[in-house]
């Protein structure tokens, strides 16, 4: 599917929930070929509908989620790839939004993309998110017993006797 269609379909679909939508186009060095980017900013309760609503177009995948400290709020990016490993196929879907610190919630993608998991697990210890229905949510990156969030900008450093 075009860019613009994708695009139109989930504007179609959520309305006013996206906040906002770019599709930008990156080239390779040689200008020889080029791919779009198309951001979503989407209301966080929209998340899983919009990747359920992605995946009917072709099952994506998922590159990373990324996450930030905005102060009073974080920011999580969940970054996919339709027509993976298609040649001159490939599109890049970025689904970007925010979480007040106070109410870190978000819904797990999990039962509709199980790789997510470990993206998920690692923004619960580095950022403090909650995901909702996540099917795992122990530690894998950080020791059980760490205190905080270190990408947090209000974290007050590692403590514990596991440093020692």
């Amino acid at each position: 599917m075009e860019p613009n269609g994708l695009a139109e379909s989930f504007q179609a679909r959520f309305g006013p929930r996206i906040r906002a939508t770019r599709i930008d186009e990156i080239r390779s060095n040689l200008g020889i070929y080029s791919y779009p980017v198309i951001w979503f900013e989407i209301d966080r309760e929209i998340l899983h509908e919009a990747v359920a609503h992605l995946i009917t177009f072709q099952f994506p995948h998922l590159a990373t989620i990324s996450g930030r400290d905005l102060g009073g709020e974080l920011e999580l990016c969940y970054h996919f790839s339709i027509g993976y490993g298609q040649r001159r196929g490939e599109q890049s879907v970025n689904f970007r939004f925010t979480v007040p610190k106070a109410d870190p919630k978000v819904r797990s993608i999990c039962d509709l993309i199980p790789g997510a998991l470990t993206a998920e697990r690692e923004k619960i210890e580095f950022l403090g998110v909650e995901f909702e229905g996540i099917p795992d949510s122990r530690n894998i990156f950080l020791p059980y017993d760490m205190e905080g969030h270190p990408w947090r900008k209000d974290a007050a450093g590692v403590k514990g006797t596991w440093l020692e």
